[in-house]
């Protein structure tokens, strides 16, 4: 029952932030273009914000660990492959393809795998979490960005391709949190003040833009393609890739950081990139999110029940 109440008080904020988000839209506070608008500015200010104070506050050196750190990367490159390889043979709107492969493989271990670390071996484990944070989500944002480059809808060359990382904003507050916390370089007390601000706007905009973009109508256009996302992201990844992880002999904070790696819901981040990088409105990629939040509560706790029971975790 705690486990339960522990994914219940973490999913269900994010929850409401979305339920806000449609009925901000529903009231007709704002529209299309407002939506479009904000998250550009989520897209390029307040996420890159938010994964730079997440992995500058980490000292990497402290919390590395080699064998996780190469199973999580090894582990999401074969999720990436799968996808790239699999899914044009699958789909025939190839359009959504990037869609799909981001809303796989991008998890919400910010917002959700901290606090479940953290509820089941207290605040001494967020260093670990960071550690994947600062190591292993700059690697999938570049893999999503090569996914979303590559099916955009029109033609693109290996140039285009490193381009959009290079640019992509948050791969340059990845990167640029890495630098600093790597270097041990520190920022004045009052730009760490005004980073942490505006860092703590971007969860909340970004979920409730989330939801004032959701459109029931949207569900039918692309089920069986959402449906499949969301198996592959709450089930068959983290089903395989923990149970191999078992075998290997992960346990205890290193086996639940994992689990919040591969079973979290797709991160709401996945979105406003998806409207920024692709021909589309994005809105499988809201739908996969809003979906694996909801089905995530469920699936989270199933599997945190199993490990605990087993003593896995």
């Amino acid at each position: 029952m705690e486990n339960l109440i522990l994914s219940l008080n973490v999913i269900a904020p994010l929850c409401l932030l979305i339920l806000i988000g449609v009925a901000i839209n529903r009231v007709g506070l704002i529209g299309s273009d407002g939506v479009r608008q904000m998250n550009a500015i989520t897209f390029r200010v307040f996420l890159p914000v938010l994964l730079f104070n997440n992995i500058y506050k980490t000292t990497i050196a402290e919390v590395f660990d080699a064998g996780l750190v190469v199973y999580a990367v090894v582990t999401c490159l074969l999720s990436f492959l799968i996808g790239m390889l699999l899914l044009p043979k699958l789909v025939k709107d190839k359009a959504i393809i990037g869609e799909m492969i981001q809303g796989s493989l991008r998890s919400s271990i910010v917002l959700y795998g901290l606090p479940v670390v953290t509820g089941l071996f207290g605040e001494s484990a967020a260093g670990i979490t960071a550690l994947l944070v600062a190591l292993v989500v700059p690697l999938i944002n570049v893999m999503s960005v090569i996914a979303l480059q590559v099916f955009t809808g029109h033609e693109s060359n290996k140039h285009d391709i490193i381009l959009s990382i290079l640019k992509n904003p948050l791969i340059i507050g990845s990167l640029g949190g890495i630098l600093f916390s790597l270097t041990g370089i520190r920022l004045p007390a009052f730009l760490e003040t005004t980073l942490n601000d505006v860092g703590r706007l971007a969860t909340p905009i970004a979920l409730i833009m989330l939801g004032a973009s959701f459109r029931v109508s949207s569900i039918a256009a692309h089920f069986k393609e959402l449906a499949g996302c969301v198996i592959v992201k709450l089930v068959a990844y983290p089903l395989i890739f923990l149970t191999v992880a078992i075998l290997l002999g992960f346990r205890g904070v290193h086996l639940a950081v994992l689990l919040t790696l591969y079973g979290s819901p797709t991160a709401s981040a996945s979105f406003a990139m998806a409207q920024q990088m692709t021909s589309g409105d994005g809105m499988l990629t809201a739908n996969i999110i809003v979906f694996t939040s909801v089905f995530g509560t469920v699936t989270m706790f199933l599997f945190i029940f199993v490990l605990k029971s087993f003593g896995f975790i």
